[in-house]
């Protein structure tokens, strides 16, 4: 599995996450991606700060460019929400970094 999820955060340009679980269909060439946001690698996506405390995890629904013979990529994130002790107390979604992404 460790393979695979190199090679799916490699060619995704996905960083910080780990992958969860995949489901590949060969009928329709599609894609399906498990991931959630390492804890060690969020920041706020306003001033970048490391967020410590979990509030919640909300689930993500992300279009993703086409990866080899897939032509459909689907990633569900689960992405950390935490209040940021600088920005002020507010609950925010962390940062994802993602390249070649389409949201939906």
């Amino acid at each position: 599995m460790e393979l695979y999820q190199n090679l799916i955060v490699k060619s995704l340009g996905l960083q910080g996450v780990n992958i969860e679980n995949w489901i590949s269909c060969d009928e329709d060439l599609t894609l399906v991606i498990y991931a959630k946001q390492d804890r060690n690698f969020t920041k706020c996506c306003k001033c970048k700060n490391s967020l410590i405390h979990v509030h919640s995890w909300s689930l993500r629904k992300i279009k993703a460019a086409p990866m080899g013979c897939y032509e459909k990529v689907w990633i569900y994130l689960k992405q950390l929400r935490s209040p940021c002790y600088i920005c002020g107390d507010n609950i925010k979604a962390a940062e994802v970094e993602l390249i070649l992404s389409f949201q939906t």
